[in-house]
């Protein structure tokens, strides 16, 4: 018997006391947890809509349900009670608890999972970074939603497949491409040239020679690039003939192509491999971005599609309440939209997948909901098997609320590197003896906590001084509660025969906040809202250190210790669960 077969058996009870009572099979209820949990451990409103068919009070209904579950076989695991206006407050028993706590320990790898999405597969596209440089915070948010999105996802059935595109041609590249020929020089009298580097590839500096990460390299080659291609025509001129002459498929210039962007895939793999993020695929845009324009032939010969007077192509999408929009210019080249199409045929095609999510920040609403409308119109999908997952931008703050200068470089943003090395270095200043790996890990995870608590769709306001904080609302906070547990485990072994069940108040405010990570999972999937997961943490860490400080768990009483233990052993198991879930590392030192 497990917790969640016994919810189930109270769920079935319900259903047929219903029955028995009014002859109705076919309302939908659910049990959840309490708004106010000083009034009972769970909640049903099943009296609500009960009432309208019964023609009865929602009061006297909730109070009839109550007199059949307090004689049924189920009031040794709950205690029933009606509260007006007609809610069914249901409270545990030790005998429930104790349940819990055996279920959590058979189960411990496996609590919380569940079987919403069994058999759908999922292909979720995050971090979609332009291969011109590093990637920056606003990636990061990116990143950290996409994973623990797919990570929740799984946890709830689905087979989720993780993946990215990156526009990897056109004018940003060549910009890259031109500031190295022509600023990674060794000696300014060697010609910054195509055919100068073939030659002599040794005569241009390389990111170990500047002792810089690959992709920071390749970063500041573009930023000075782009920089001359505005201040000089010649230069403009010379970096759009780069764009020519890859399209021709030139093969001098494929060749410093492939060497640019070499780098850059370099450092954004290590830079994900320091978040422990992944992708399963990597489109790039050369490889698929023909077939957009077969789309769109298509697409006006079906009449989906109008040509304008002038020879572009423009949607119609009046019937979906959107502006139409150009899907081929009037000299034939294509937009974004015409490669969006063709990625999305083939993902829909390559993945059978049921469900496909875009994280994408809101800017790009309008335009990802033109691509969807215009998906239905091909035949690819109905618009239905497509989310937009929007977020809201970052902010990093210092010590007195200021926000901070985001970038030393040139640039206007932070680097991800840049802000991970920032928190490492606040760690190790706070002087407590970290070594390498564990400062690394407790950066990574600080910094996931901090971007992650906040709502999606919200701006952030990262805090460097808060996000390393041992106490409060923090990363920090939550691996040193997870690592006193474990501290308090490894000082007395358990002796799961001698455990005494008669749970105290304190005790039973923890279990309240393990019996609820069921729900939470689930919350989060259908509300793609990892957020929920480390509000459920924090409540957790609370609940633990609130039992830690007002009872002692090593005492005479060899029962309530182990028992103590026990409860303390499944708040571990079910906090790194929730963790692993969104991302962060879970330390059993601190």
């Amino acid at each position: 018997m497990t917790s969640a077969s016994l919810l189930a058996q109270l769920k079935s009870a319900l259903l047929a006391s219903m029955e028995r009572r009014y002859t109705v099979t076919d309302l939908t209820f659910d049990i959840t947890p309490p708004t106010d949990r000083s009034k009972a451990d769970y909640v049903t409103n099943i009296a609500f809509p009960l009432a309208k068919r019964a023609g009865k009070a929602p009061l006297a209904i909730a109070q009839e349900l109550c007199d059949d579950m307090n004689a049924s076989d189920l009031a040794s695991f709950f205690h029933f009670d009606a509260a007006a206006p007609g809610f069914l407050n249901i409270t545990a028993t030790n005998a429930f608890w104790k349940t819990l706590v055996e279920d959590i320990e058979a189960h411990g790898d496996t609590y919380g999972s569940n079987a919403l999405l069994a058999g759908q597969r999922w292909v979720i596209e995050h971090t979609s970074p332009n291969p011109n440089k590093a990637m920056h915070i606003g990636h990061l948010r990116n990143n950290l939603i996409g994973m623990a999105i797919a990570n929740i996802l799984e946890n709830c059935g689905a087979t989720v497949i993780r993946d990215m595109v990156d526009n990897n041609r056109g004018i940003a590249i060549a910009k890259a491409m031109y500031g190295f020929l022509a600023f990674e020089r060794k000696d300014e009298s060697t010609p910054a040239t195509i055919s100068a580097w073939q030659a002599h590839k040794d005569a241009w500096f390389t990111p170990e020679d500047r002792h810089m990460k690959a992709d920071h390299f390749v970063g500041s080659c573009y930023l000075r690039g782009a920089d001359a291609y505005k201040a000089d025509e010649t230069v403009a001129q010379a970096t759009k003939q780069m764009v020519i002459d890859w399209e021709a498929n030139d093969p001098a210039t494929w060749e410093l192509w492939h060497h640019i962007l070499g780098y850059v895939y370099a450092g954004m793999h290590a830079t994900l491999e320091r978040l422990g993020s992944t992708w399963d695929k990597e489109w790039h845009e050369h490889e698929h971005y023909n077939a957009g324009k077969v789309l769109v032939e298509e697409g006006l010969k079906k009449g989906i599609f109008v040509q304008l007077p002038d020879g572009a192509i423009l949607t119609q999408l009046e019937s979906f309440g959107l502006p139409d929009t150009i899907v081929a210019k009037s000299d034939g080249t294509s937009l974004y939209i015409t490669q969006d199409l063709a990625l999305t045929k083939l993902k829909k095609e390559t993945y059978k997948a049921d469900r496909l999510l875009w994280v994408i920040g809101p800017e790009q609403s309008t335009a990802l909901a033109q691509v969807f409308a215009v998906c239905e119109q091909l035949g690819i999908a109905k618009r239905e098997n497509f989310t937009h997952i929007s977020y809201g931008m970052v902010n990093i703050t210092d010590a007195e609320g200021n926000v901070k200068k985001m970038s030393s470089r040139g640039d206007e943003v932070l680097l991800i590197d840049d802000l991970i090395d920032q928190v490492r270095a606040s760690l190790s200043a706070t002087d407590r003896g970290y070594d390498e790996a564990t400062l690394e890990s407790m950066a990574i995870s600080a910094i996931k906590y901090g971007i992650l608590r906040t709502g999606r769709t919200s701006n952030v306001t990262l805090n460097l001084e808060s996000a390393v904080s041992m106490e409060g609302d923090s990363g920090v906070y939550i691996l040193y509660a997870l690592g006193r547990i474990h501290s308090l485990l490894a000082k007395q072994p358990i002796d799961e025969a001698a455990t005494a069940w008669e749970f105290t108040e304190a005790e039973r405010a923890v279990l309240a906040e393990l019996a609820y990570f069921p729900h939470t999972v689930a919350s989060a999937m259908r509300d793609f809202a990892p957020n929920l997961l480390i509000d459920f943490v924090l409540k957790l860490s609370q609940s633990f250190n609130s039992l830690y400080g007002a009872e002692r768990f090593m005492t005479d009483d060899i029962g309530a210790t182990n028992r103590k233990l026990r409860l303390a052993r499944a708040a571990a198991a079910i906090y790194t669960r929730a963790l692993r879930m969104v991302g962060m590392t879970p330390l059993e030192r601190v």
